[in-house]
């Protein structure tokens, strides 16, 4: 059995879909988890071949080249891949003094968004620095530049619109091929795992609907050829490597 994984963070946790499949495709099944911290996620998952996770991966003391390459691919859209805390930002506890490092380290203010997940970035820089297995199968990705790829164009609705979770969910559907059958449409997907659970059973909330897409979308990345943005990554102090993984499709919208 082969398992693909998608991982998202989700506010209180990380948000997982897990796409497993036998060798010959007769036995498939398309699931969806929550786990409190990504070592959670890796102890449940640690035989699937890929687990892409929408956080930076790999720090440096600068703008990282895989960011201004995702930015590229999303044109008008650019905005939903902020540019990633230099390390040393990263480990601050508090936000003016993170900007101060910032800004000497790279002449610019740190954003709100991006230090708000500082802590998921230092919770998945500290567990790889730690656990060296999981080096070659935990890799970064980004949601908005894989539907961007999987649409063959950029400037989707947003996510957190009808409209933008709608065509998002056709995205996926179509991606997914025969494997419909076994998830069914997307909306009933969403509403097992967020609608339909007991208050005291509920892991995800409302509105972590756009989440559940986005850690859909990286386990099917997972699963499919994909690229690396760039080409060649470079690597951090830590041998960690600086890169988005996304669908090979990605290269025509470059």
């Amino acid at each position: 059995m082969s398992s693909y994984v998608g991982l998202d963070w989700g506010g209180k946790g990380w948000i997982a879909v897990i796409i497993d499949h036998d060798a010959d495709e007769r036995e498939r099944s398309v699931t969806a988890a929550f786990y409190p911290s990504i070592l959670n996620a890796w102890r449940d998952n640690r035989e699937a071949e890929t687990i892409l996770v929408d956080v930076p991966i790999g720090l440096t003391d600068g703008r990282r080249q895989c960011d201004e390459e995702a930015r590229a691919v999303l044109g008008e859209s650019r905005s939903s891949v902020f540019y990633t805390p230099v390390r040393d930002a990263v480990y601050e506890d508090r936000y003016e003094t993170a900007g101060d490092v910032h800004e000497d380290a790279t002449g610019n203010r740190i954003s709100t968004q991006a230090y708000h997940i500082c802590p998921a970035i230092r919770e998945v820089d500290s567990f790889l620095r730690e656990i060296e297995a999981a080096r070659d199968v935990v890799r970064e990705s980004h949601p908005e530049v894989c539907f961007a790829a999987l649409a063959g164009e950029s400037g989707l609705p947003g996510k957190t619109t009808e409209e933008g979770l709608e065509r998002r969910r056709e995205l996926l559907e179509d991606a997914l091929g025969d494997e419909r059958d076994e998830v069914g449409d997307l909306e009933s997907f969403e509403r097992e795992y967020i609608d339909d659970q007991p208050t005291y059973a509920r892991r995800f909330r409302a509105s972590n609907r756009d989440d559940l897409l986005d850690a859909f979308v990286l386990a099917v990345t997972a699963r499919g050829e994909t690229v690396s943005l760039p080409r060649d990554p470079p690597i951090d102090r830590h041998d960690l490597p600086m890169e988005i993984v996304a669908p090979e499709g990605v290269r025509s919208l470059a």
